[in-house]
């Protein structure tokens, strides 16, 4: 069994955090999409396949602390993934410091770029590891906004480069304002460190 399928097997015995089917089909269609926007905008961000991997798995996990707390689930989330003796037989330590970190800020808030605690100042300061973070977590946010209402609306997007513009088609079976209105919020991470506007359509 490879490693992704071992952490779907483990963390599926929670409902990937929400307890239910309704959790596992929001886990995997917010994986699709964030892995979308990752290939369709590496001109941007610049990262590759092992960046690509992380994403994956934080892009499944990124609930998984709704199972402790729903109000804090971005915090528990991280914790889980830290603690997990499963995760540390089958990943290395940075990869784990990363996907927990990603998991972190994939809510609207707090902003990584201004948020502050002892641990998160510390791998401030190691640049290639916070640079990672920061990057994967302004994807996973768009991402998760696009699946906002948990019914997988969106089925698929396609990313067009535009004069300094991302334009994001939302092709979606069905009214997905409310995704659209989530995407432009938790799109600010991502304009902020790549310098660039976002427009979402529906098509």
């Amino acid at each position: 069994m490879d490693v992704l399928s071992k952490v779907i097997k483990y963390y599926r015995r929670y409902g990937f955090g929400w307890g239910s089917d309704i959790g596992e089909r929001h886990a995997f269609k917010v994986r699709d999409l964030a892995l979308k926007i990752f290939d369709d905008t590496r001109k941007i961000h610049g990262m590759d396949g092992y960046e690509k991997n992380l994403l994956e798995f934080a892009s499944l996990l990124h609930d998984i602390g709704r199972y402790r707390s729903d109000e804090n689930h971005h915090i528990e989330s991280r914790n889980m993934i830290l603690e997990s003796r499963e995760l540390r037989e089958i990943l290395a330590p940075n990869d784990i410091k990363i996907i927990a970190w990603t998991t972190f800020f994939h809510r609207k808030k707090p902003n990584p770029l201004k948020y502050s605690d002892r641990e998160w100042n510390r791998i401030k300061s190691d640049r290639k590891i916070f640079d990672i973070i920061i990057r994967l977590a302004s994807i996973l946010r768009i991402a998760d906004a696009l699946d906002y209402s948990l019914s997988q609306i969106v089925e698929n997007i396609d990313i067009k480069y535009m004069e300094n513009r991302l334009v994001f088609q939302i092709h979606a079976k069905g009214d997905a304002d409310i995704e659209v209105a989530k995407a432009y919020e938790k799109a600010e991470l991502f304009k902020e460190i790549f310098n660039i506007n976002i427009d979402f359509i529906q098509t």
